[in-house]
């Protein structure tokens, strides 16, 4: 790698950006910090490092440009390194730049700064239409693509706003047109790809959250004389919170079902096991899972006699440093039950020098894709397993019903059983990651794994004996799910 100046850790302040060292920097350590390095070949051209996370094994590279406007500094996000990006040029055109080629990154990086620095244009609003279509596009490209949850609001938008207002005026935009599309879609009639109805309240809300930061994005930047027409709309009374979890029926018919589908079952599965959040669990990494951990001696709460180190086995750790602060994440001590089905997941590494290790993946490259679907084949066979032991217990088959759940609900099905297993309610809820507020919040910062390790090892006994009874007097009864 040739630079001209090197900075005290390793990384360069400058460097002709080329294929290898933009895929080296994909890879160096950022020590938690984010680095800027400039291109040694165009002026104001530099990338913004930012170190890897839970989902995404890399560091993100991100091309960005310097550029004056007024005597003013500002950037421009170009694009990701790898990807192709959309941007509109001084006329408002819409055009593409490849940011795997170098020459297409500086000749955009050139024009940004011509544009800024002789036509006193600010690169960051060309001229647009009026078009929706035109107008979503380029809120995705300068502003979705910017946030974490960026792919949700391009999904959401592309799905339910650009089918439903095609070729309309963003001006045209009622709020009687907002109205009738979120009332659609929270009465589940909104007709998706190939006529499938679509949509629940949850999602009402989340479309309606879209499109208020899209008519804001519009008016701040680019149309300043534009009303919104949410300042007139108002927001929806607040979903209930959720109470679902899984009956012992519901539990003990998932398990059999998931023991026939693949990494996806071992995944439901371990979920129960862990008590953690689904995302978290989906995106398990065997690097995470630390053989042994030692406690240091301690006296018992209780009889407040002195307890000698002690070693802690399988301890899974997913704490990150990307992790809201308002969303804790716990260590999970594996039981045997929750380690097994881990190891019997065929292991599958893209490439070992990315020290990219999923636990629960089909390609070694990114975790399980397609939740959706697999959740659609979990519950086809789970309600057939229910009516199977339903006929088998002298009941109508016909009157059976799997009531709606979610992969979330596992995790509250988890805190239930917790208690039904006698775990200490403090415990139960240090399983769970949940923060503990007030003075012993701050204050104690006990790991409880030794107690965390019990728990999880009567919550594991507990799931064995709901789906293997040891008697016909501890069979599960049916009553939850009938109408």
């Amino acid at each position: 790698m040739t630079t001209k100046t090197k900075l005290k850790d390793g990384w360069p302040s400058h460097v002709k950006f080329t294929k290898p060292v933009l895929q080296g920097f994909e890879r160096l350590d950022c020590q938690g910090k984010q680095r800027t390095v400039w291109d040694t070949e165009q002026k104001g051209l530099c990338v913004l490092v930012s170190p890897k996370t839970a989902r995404s094994p890399h560091n993100t590279v991100t091309l960005r440009v310097l550029y004056y406007l007024n005597g003013k500094a500002a950037y421009l996000k170009i694009g990701r390194w790898g990807d192709r990006e959309f941007y509109r040029d001084a006329d408002g055109k819409l055009l593409t730049v490849d940011c795997a080629n170098m020459d297409e990154v500086r000749r955009r990086a050139s024009e940004i700064r011509n544009a800024a620095g002789a036509g006193r244009v600010n690169p960051k609003q060309p001229n647009v239409s009026g078009s929706v279509d035109d107008l979503i596009v380029t809120f995705i490209s300068e502003h979705a693509s910017q946030i974490k949850s960026g792919s949700e609001t391009e999904r959401i938008l592309r799905l339910y706003v650009l089918p439903e207002w095609k070729g309309r005026n963003v001006s045209d935009i009622s709020k009687a047109d907002i109205t009738t599309l979120l009332n659609k879609i929270a009465d589940k009639k909104f007709k998706g790809p190939k006529g499938k109805l679509l949509g629940t309240k949850g999602v009402a809300d989340a479309v309606r959250a879209q499109l208020s930061k899209f008519f804001n994005w519009y008016s701040e930047d680019y149309n300043e004389e534009f009303r919104s027409p949410f300042v007139k709309i108002k927001r929806r009374a607040p979903n209930p919170k959720r109470e679902r979890a899984l009956t012992d029926a519901e539990i003990a018919a998932m398990w059999t079902a998931c023991n026939e589908l693949g990494v996806y079952g071992a995944c439901v599965q371990t979920a129960l096991l862990t008590a953690q959040r689904f995302f978290k669990v989906g995106s398990m990494r065997r690097s995470q899972i630390q053989a042994s951990v030692t406690l240091p001696g301690r006296h018992d709460e209780l009889t407040g006699e002195w307890i000698s180190e002690q070693v802690i086995t399988d301890v899974w750790d997913a704490r990150e440093k990307s992790d809201p602060a308002n969303k804790g994440v716990s260590e999970v001590p594996l039981s045997t039950l929750a380690k097994s089905i881990i190891d019997s997941v065929p292991i599958i590494d893209a490439d070992a020098r990315d020290h990219v290790d999923f636990v629960f993946t089909l390609t070694g490259k990114k975790p399980f894709n397609g939740w959706s679907n697999a959740k659609v084949a979990l519950d086809r066979e789970m309600l057939a397993i229910l009516k199977s032991n339903a006929e088998k217990a002298g009941l109508d088959p016909k009157t059976i019903k799997l009531l709606p759940w979610q992969h979330r609900d596992l995790r509250r099905t988890a805190r239930t059983l917790l208690s039904r297993a006698g775990v200490n309610r403090d415990v139960a809820e240090r399983c769970l990651a949940h923060v503990v507020g007030g003075v012993e919040g701050v204050y104690n910062r006990h790991s409880y794994l030794q107690e965390k390790q019990d728990a999880f090892a009567r919550l594991a006994k507990l799931v064995d004996r709901i789906v293997n009874p040891t008697d016909q007097t501890n069979v599960v009864p049916f009553p939850a799910t009938l109408p």
